[in-house]
C-alpha cells in the first residue's frame, strides 16, 4: 500500500477481506517499504527504510501479528525522485532458498543472507543502475481533433 508517507504492508483475512493487522500503527509505522516481500521460515522478510532516510535494513516480521522480529542494517541507498519530485528507494527482490535469502537490491550489489545469524554472509557489488532524477520532466498532452 502507499500514500504521501510512503508504502506500508496490510495483512488482510482471506475469507472477508478484513485488515489482520497494518504496519501503519506501531513498531512499523516508521519504516517505508520497498521491493517484493518474501515469507519462509514463519517470517515476512521486506527492505524498508526508516521515514526519509536513505539506510536501508532487511525487516523479520512475524506473519500472524505484524510484530518486528528483528532488523540487519543493509547501507545506504541511491535515492532518486519521481516526476513530483518524490523520493523513490531502488526496487530489491528478495527470493529465500533453502538456507538462505538472496537479495538483489537493484542499488549495486547481489546480497546472500543468513537468517539464522541476521548477517550478510556472501556478497557481489555490481554496477548500479543509473539514478534517475525525474522531477524536472515534462509532459505533453497534445489533443488532436
Amino acid at each position: 500500500m502507499q500514500n504521501g508517507n510512503g508504502n506500508w504492508l496490510q495483512c488482510l483475512d482471506a475469507q472477508t477481506g478484513k485488515v489482520i493487522w497494518s504496519s501503519r500503527p506501531g513498531q512499523l509505522g516508521k519504516y517505508n517499504f520497498a521491493g517484493n516481500i518474501e515469507l519462509a521460515d514463519n517470517a515476512l522478510y521486506a527492505v524498508a527504510a526508516k521515514g526519509q532516510s536513505d539506510e536501508l535494513s532487511l525487516l523479520a516480521i512475524d506473519p500472524q501479528k505484524g510484530a518486528l522480529f528483528w532488523q540487519a542494517p543493509f547501507g545506504n541507498a541511491l535515492v532518486g525522485t519521481d516526476f513530483r519530485g518524490q523520493r523513490t528507494l531502488p526496487s530489491p527482490v528478495l527470493k529465500f532458498d533453502d538456507e538462505r535469502l538472496w537479495v538483489l537490491t537493484n542499488n549495486g550489489a547481489l546480497l546472500a543472507f543468513d537468517p539464522t545469524s541476521h548477517a550478510v554472509s556472501w556478497g557481489l557489488r555490481t554496477d548500479a543502475p543509473e539514478v534517475v532524477n525525474r522531477s524536472q520532466m515534462v509532459f505533453f498532452n497534445e489533443a488532436r481533433r
